[in-house]
């Protein structure tokens, strides 16, 4: 999965922080075979993908740890942003109308949901305001599906993240 964002982080009391960000990322597999209902032939095969977004976010940064020279930080993360996603499959479906047949066709949606997150970041100084950082966060959220996906439950945008940038000081 490729991944790219922004985050701009205003300290607002020491210790304390508030930031605006936004990021992009996406994910693609293939279905794998398997048995069709009672029987040996293997099902229909469906190439999927799944792109998701987000289109904004933000939160509070917390100061859990301050090394004493002040070059490492800990920071404990907590927000809610607005995730986008369009979810295709193209391939062999099975025909609900004809029990036994399938049909060949592209199924998609798109949509957006309200995610929440909490993580940690760290913030390693390298020289003068450039900063090596790291996040892990843990999301949580769902969107409806509609398009051609009639009567199915809402999709996940739950999940993790690892990422590894660069931070500027000013």
């Amino acid at each position: 999965m490729a991944r790219g964002g922004l985050d701009v982080s205003v300290r607002i009391r020491p210790r304390l922080h508030l930031f605006l960000g936004a990021e992009t990322g996406e994910t693609s597999f293939s279905s794998r075979a398997r048995p069709a209902e009672g029987g040996s032939a293997s099902s229909p095969q469906q190439s999927t993908e799944l792109k998701m977004n987000s289109a904004f976010h933000g939160g509070v940064a917390a100061d859990l740890h301050r090394s004493n020279s002040g070059a490492l930080v800990v920071q404990g993360l907590a927000g809610i942003g607005r995730s986008g996603y369009r979810f295709e499959q193209v391939g062999s479906f099975p025909d609900a109308s004809r029990p036994g047949e399938s049909f060949q066709g592209t199924l998609s949606t798109k949509g957006s949901g309200t995610v929440g997150f909490v993580g940690v970041r760290g913030i390693r100084s390298l020289t003068g305001p450039v900063a090596l950082t790291v996040d892990l966060r843990a999301q949580r959220g769902e969107a409806d599906v509609g398009g051609d996906y009639l009567d199915f439950p809402a999709i996940s945008l739950s999940g993790f993240s690892l990422s590894v940038g660069a931070a500027m000081r000013f």
